[in-house]
């Protein structure tokens, strides 16, 4: 009710003799504010809110089914899951807040903002509070204890080393995470980043949601993750896949940083040479080569091969990951956006081992016009479209 009573007594001084009463307004504030959602770039940064009637009748999940992409004034639904048709509002769920948070933070921003108990099926998936798991206290334990950000502070044996944290340890993280902001400001300083981030990997596991998102806001800021970059981006990414859909447009950011850092090492030739001298085969092979005869399969982050296993090969990481990145961003985007054509041209120069220099690779991941590309008219001029009497030979 505080928020309404500031918004209605500039209304009224706007308004003056043409103020509505107060229960009108009471009524339409409502409407309003329980009926927008958020407006973002499509790199995903929330830039402001909207009230639009087509939308209003998507309800929120912090699983979204569809997420939705912008075109100036124009707003459209994309499926990014199998089998959904965004027009069935029984399927079709959209995000009215950033979901890659953890579920105390979503649930108070979508309380504050449009007052409601969020209980959605993460929400009430015990798995998710995966983001929140603090360190055991054991020295080089690994295994992440289980715990929010507003559980009973108590001990917590880890199901690993059977060591005890202490209550106290453990209200200490509670307390830093229920401390950090939601968001950083882009001038934050960077020592201040620093720091928090000194205090948050003491007490926090690295898969924590807190520590990544400190990460994040300190690559923004700097540009650079400082240690071991090429390992925090990809546990940044580790961390996404357990917070967005795994074809949300954040996951497919967060490869292409991944992709970024592979580049910019500047190896691509000599790690080519190692992996296939490695496997008995010419250096002159490439990914391309290894890929399509069947020589080896790969998802991302490791290697599957005929002659060796768990081979870590960093051009055909990038390739892979590239890969993931260009399928992401077909389902976001779709064909005809240039973000999407622009890793499918990174992805293509990868894989074909092209004859590319590094700065002109990782051009492709810096985004600018987001206006439709008609690619059909591009064939035309390009006269690389079928003849007539071409399509009508298939037909046959």
């Amino acid at each position: 009710m505080e928020r309404f009573e500031k918004v209605y007594e500039k209304m009224e001084i706007f308004r003056k003799e043409e103020m509505i009463d107060k229960e009108s307004f009471f009524d339409i504030f409502c409407k309003a504010t329980i009926n927008s959602h958020s407006i973002h770039t499509n790199a995903g940064t929330e830039i402001g809110m909207a009230l639009d009637l087509g939308i209003s009748k998507y309800n929120h999940s912090c699983r979204p089914t569809c997420t939705m992409v912008f075109d100036g004034f124009r707003v459209c639904l994309r499926p990014l899951v199998p089998g959904v048709d965004a027009s069935d509002t029984t399927k079709a769920f959209i995000s009215y807040i950033d979901v890659g948070r953890s579920k105390y933070v979503r649930r108070k921003d979508l309380k504050a903002r449009w007052y409601f108990d969020c209980e959605c099926t993460r929400c009430v998936d015990p798995t998710d509070d995966m983001l929140t798991a603090i360190k055991c206290s054991t020295p080089g334990c690994p295994e992440p204890l289980i715990t929010s950000e507003t559980a009973e502070p108590c001990y917590i044996a880890c199901p690993k080393c059977r060591g005890m944290t202490d209550d106290s340890v453990v209200k200490e993280a509670q307390e830093l995470m229920k401390s950090l902001p939601a968001s950083f400001d882009p001038n934050c300083p960077p020592e201040t980043l620093r720091e928090l981030i000194a205090k948050a990997e003491r007490l926090l596991h690295p898969n924590n949601v807190y520590v990544n998102r400190l990460r994040t806001a300190l690559y923004h800021v700097t540009g650079s993750l400082e240690t071991k970059m090429g390992m925090m981006h990809k546990q940044i990414y580790d961390n996404y896949k357990l917070c967005f859909p795994k074809a949300d447009r954040h996951i497919g950011y967060q490869l292409l940083h991944i992709v970024k850092d592979l580049i910019e090492k500047g190896d691509r030739e000599e790690q080519v040479a190692k992996f296939c001298d490695g496997l008995g085969y010419g250096s002159a092979l490439g990914a391309h080569d290894l890929s399509y005869q069947g020589l080896c399969h790969f998802s991302i982050g490791q290697w599957n091969t005929s002659g060796a296993t768990n081979l870590i090969f960093e051009p055909f990481q990038a390739v892979s990951y590239a890969y993931e990145a260009m399928n992401i961003f077909e389902v976001c985007f779709g064909l005809d956006h240039p973000y999407y054509l622009q890793i499918l041209a990174l992805w293509t120069y990868l894989d074909t081992n092209a004859n590319k220099t590094d700065a002109e690779l990782i051009s492709l991941t810096h985004f600018s016009d987001n206006r439709p590309v008609d690619i059909v008219k591009l064939l035309e001029k390009a006269n690389m479209l079928p003849s007539p009497a071409e399509v009508k030979e298939k037909k046959r």
